[in-house]
């Protein structure tokens, strides 16, 4: 008798047509929520956009190359830095980056004083952050909208969805109270971002970090279109908390006993 008429081939026909059919619904299913997850995406990310304050930190975003989210002993902030004012510089990057298996040490200078401070609180490149936030930018995306996002094109949520991954680990890591963290995004052309996470303890001069490189593909909604500057406000915008500048500058004075 052929093989093809046997019963292990009628068999072995049903089991892989199975798993085709369930293949298939898995995908569609998958494709079906990717699709949503997007669309979800879409909206808020335009809603957000269209605000006076998003538009206002946008315009400093996209005036500077360095943003950083901080956290001191507890406070955090997020601040958007004027090229003028030279607030933090990582020295020997090129050389002494790690991997995140082999963190290296790298110094780090920062000048903060009052002025600095007050200013850039008053003028909203300086604010405080939620960090319990991150979760909340986009949805979870289930096991089945993760495949589903694998048959699509490329698009920003994907990349939005990993940096904010990053961000949410680094910045809600089970960290010693009195452990500094600096994350540090470089802004490098309308693409792409360099990640540094930096941590050093109450006292220390020298911060252990390692650095991520992150790129994001513009997103176009209906007639605009938008770059990684765009994606780094919605993000702040989403986790941004209201404080008063007093509230910020006494925090400042607590920590680093600066003097106006």
């Amino acid at each position: 008798m052929s093989f093809w008429r046997t019963k292990t081939f009628r068999i072995s026909t049903i089991i892989v047509l199975g798993l085709i059919i369930v293949g298939l619904l898995i995908g569609g299913i998958g494709y079906y929520k990717a699709t949503n997850a997007i669309k979800d995406f879409e909206r808020d990310f335009k809603n957000v956009s269209k605000t006076e304050q998003f538009k206002n930190h946008l315009s400093k975003v996209k005036n500077a190359n360095i943003a950083f989210f901080l956290i001191l002993e507890g406070f955090k902030i997020f601040w958007i830095v004027d090229p003028k004012d030279n607030i933090i510089k990582i020295f020997k990057k090129n050389e002494a980056l790690g991997t995140d298996k082999t963190p290296k040490q790298f110094q780090i200078n920062y000048s903060m004083d009052l002025q600095k401070i007050e200013r850039a609180s008053n003028f909203l490149d300086l604010f405080s952050f939620e960090q319990s936030g991150f979760t909340k930018i986009l949805p979870n995306l289930g096991f089945l909208a993760k495949i589903g996002l694998k048959f699509k094109r490329k698009h920003s949520i994907k990349d939005i969805y990993n940096a904010v991954k990053i961000f949410d680990n680094e910045l809600n890591r089970q960290l010693n109270f009195k452990q500094r963290t600096f994350l540090v995004l470089e802004i490098i052309g309308v693409k792409n971002i360099i990640v540094y996470k930096l941590h050093m303890k109450h006292g220390e001069n020298t911060f252990l970090g390692v650095s991520t490189a992150l790129t994001f593909e513009s997103l176009k909604i209906n007639d605009e279109v938008y770059f990684v500057s765009d994606f780094i406000t919605y993000i702040a915008e989403k986790v941004y908390k209201e404080a008063t500048t007093d509230a910020i500058l006494n925090e400042f004075k607590k920590i680093f006993n600066i003097n106006a």
